[in-house]
C-alpha cells in the first residue's frame, strides 16, 4: 500500500514582520478565512555568535491539526500531514501546492513578500505487503558483499544537482530507507514496517538575495513539483518491481 504521509513546501526569505500580534494576525485570518485556520504561536530558537536567540513566532493550523503554516524569521513552512491513514482525506499534492500558492499570493498583496529559495518535499510510505529487504536488494544488487547479509536497517541517500528551465540552480534529493514506527491507521495506532521515500527538490542556496515575487514563486513551485512527481513515480515503480 502506497501512502502519502506528509507534504511540505518551504519558502525562504525575510518574514520577521509576520509576528503573533493581533494587528498582524487579525488581517491575515480575514484574508485566509476560507481556510478556517486557528492562530497560535511557537518558540523559534536560533544559535548566533552572540548566543541563543528565542523568538515567539506565528503559526496557523487547521482544527484537526493536519494543515499548518509556521512563520519563522527566515522561512515559511507549509505542512499537510496524513493524521489517520485510510480515514483522513489526504488531498493530492497538486491541490496542496495550489493552496500554498494561493495563500502566499494573498499574503504578498499586503506584505510585498519575496523569496530567495524554495523547497518542495514529500514523504511517501509503502507498507502492508512491502518487503523492505527486496527493495534494498533491488537498489544495491551490484554490491556482492551485502548479498547474503541480514539487513535490519538501511538508508540510501541520492543527491543530484540540476538546473531549472529558467537556468536557476537546484537540487533533487531522494532518501529511501527502511521504515518502522507507529502510525494511526483506520483510527488505531499500529506499528508499521515498510519503506519510506522522501523527495526534496529545492533551489540552490547559492543566491542569498530576495529575488522571487509571488508570480515567480508560483512558477518555480510548479516546476519543482513536476520533478518531484517524476522521482516519486520512478521510485514507486522500483518498489513495485522489487516486490513482484
Amino acid at each position: 500500500m502506497r501512502v502519502d504521509l506528509r507534504y511540505q513546501i518551504s519558502l525562504f526569505g525575510d518574514f520577521e514582520n509576520i509576528a503573533p500580534n493581533s494587528d498582524i494576525v487579525n488581517p491575515i485570518l480575514e484574508k485566509l478565512k476560507s481556510y478556517n485556520l486557528v492562530p497560535g504561536s511557537f518558540i523559534e530558537t536560533q544559535f548566533t555568535p552572540n548566543g541563543i536567540n528565542n523568538s515567539q513566532r506565528l503559526s496557523l493550523r487547521s482544527n484537526d491539526m493536519s494543515f499548518s503554516i509556521e512563520f519563522k524569521l527566515d522561512r515559511i513552512d507549509f505542512y499537510l500531514l496524513n493524521t489517520n491513514i485510510n480515514v483522513f482525506n489526504m488531498i493530492s499534492i497538486d491541490s496542496f501546492a495550489k493552496q500554498v500558492k494561493d495563500i502566499f499570493y494573498k499574503l504578498s498583496c499586503d506584505y510585498n513578500l519575496k523569496v530567495k529559495r524554495i523547497g518542495f518535499v514529500r514523504y511517501l510510505l509503502f507498507i502492508e505487503g512491502v518487503d523492505h529487504i527486496a527493495v534494498y536488494n533491488k537498489l544495491n544488487k551490484n554490491i556482492k558483499y551485502y548479498e547474503n547479509l541480514p539487513m535490519k536497517d538501511w538508508s540510501n541517500y541520492l543527491p543530484a544537482s540540476i538546473s531549472l528551465s529558467s537556468g536557476i540552480a537546484a537540487n533533487a534529493v531522494t532518501t529511501i530507507k527502511h521504515f518502522t514506527n507507529e502510525l494511526k491507521i483506520n483510527s488505531t495506532i499500529k506499528t508499521c514496517d515498510g519503506v519510506m521515500v522522501v523527495t526534496d527538490v529545492n533551489t540552490s542556496e547559492e543566491c542569498k538575495e530576495l529575488r522571487f515575487d509571488s508570480q515567480q514563486t508560483e512558477c518555480i513551485i510548479d516546476e519543482l513539483q513536476k520533478i518531484e512527481y517524476k522521482l516519486c513515480s520512478q521510485f514507486t515503480s522500483l518498489i513495485n518491481e522489487a516486490n513482484e
